[in-house]
């Protein structure tokens, strides 16, 4: 067992330099995961005076909504509405596709004010996804902010009526890390260090050089009287400059 563990110590010394293979596989895996996109950010600019009223039990004025943007989005969502389902074919709606929307309305959608533009925006990893909500809460902040300027009896002129500045846009964004990239790419990295591992096993198993005494004697079948140590470990303990180029020098 001791000669094994030396023969595989000895190649792994010796095939040192194969290790930086290991680096191949994840070096590959975050060279394609930068040139695909993995996120998608999706906004839209509504115009929208600081004074509007809003037709909301929670909310008086945009300054209000920001402030409390969880509660625009999460608490007041339709689901009927944003599915364009009935109440009877609700039921029709699949678990993990609500999940999805809830989970992207919890952490991938923002909503920001500034000089009298509001900005609905979602990054996330589902362009579709982002795009489908960023259009259900622009109508309803507009259709919101129109009815409360409607009942409070608000007069603006019409350049200044809530409504949607251009079309939704969208631009796709890649990165060479992301936190979430940690995990695959430890397991590849083990699994590349352990074929490395295999790899230099083989090779070294395979190799006829003798590598022992016992070796020695068992193939010119006769005792070994005696060996020379490693003139080259010698010399280096001895400070000295080793007298050979070779590695290893056995008798």
């Amino acid at each position: 067992m001791s000669y094994i563990v030396k023969r595989y110590t000895h190649g792994l010394k010796r095939y040192k330099a194969w290790f930086l293979l290991s680096f191949l596989m994840p070096g590959l895996y975050l060279l394609s995961a930068a040139c695909a996109p993995d996120r998608h950010a999706v906004w839209q600019d509504i115009r929208l005076p600081l004074e509007t009223p809003f037709t909301s039990a929670s909310f008086n004025t945009i300054t209000e909504v920001v402030s409390a943007q969880a509660i625009f989005f999460r608490d007041n969502f339709d689901v009927n509405r944003y599915f364009n389902l009935s109440a009877i074919n609700i039921e029709q709606l699949e678990t993990k596709r609500y999940r999805q929307v809830t989970s992207a309305i919890s952490n991938d959608i923002t909503l920001s004010y500034q000089g009298g533009i509001a900005r609905i925006r979602y990054l996330g990893k589902d362009a579709e996804l982002g795009t489908n909500l960023v259009d259900y809460y622009a109508r309803r902040l507009v259709r919101k902010a129109r009815e409360g300027i409607e009942i409070s009896g608000m007069h603006l002129p019409s350049e200044r009526l809530p409504g949607r500045i251009g079309a939704i846009e969208s631009t796709a964004l890649r990165a060479i890390w992301r936190p979430d990239r940690l995990v695959p790419l430890l397991i590849l990295l083990t699994a590349s260090v352990l074929a490395v591992m295999a790899l230099v096993a083989a090779l070294e198993w395979n190799d006829a050089a003798l590598k022992s005494e016992r070796q020695i004697a068992r193939y010119v079948n006769l005792p070994v009287l005696g060996s020379l140590p490693d003139l080259n470990r010698v010399s280096r303990v001895l400070g000295e400059k080793p007298p050979l180029n070779s590695a290893d020098t056995r008798s």
